[in-house]
């Protein structure tokens, strides 16, 4: 339980200080590319693991 407690304090600190010192527009920037990076090593994952007949 006191984990959870400092993992929610420690986001909500990061939050605070992003707030302060980035730019929304920056933000919204970072957050798209962190979500395409997301998707690129799904899909990288996806294609490395899928069953793949012999030929």
């Amino acid at each position: 339980m006191i984990y959870n407690l400092i993992g929610r304090l420690t986001v909500k600190l990061a939050l605070i200080f992003i707030r302060r010192k980035v730019d929304p527009k920056t933000a919204a920037i970072a957050g798209a590319g962190v979500l395409a990076g997301i998707a690129a090593i799904g899909v990288a994952g996806y294609v490395a693991t899928r069953d793949v007949p012999e030929a």
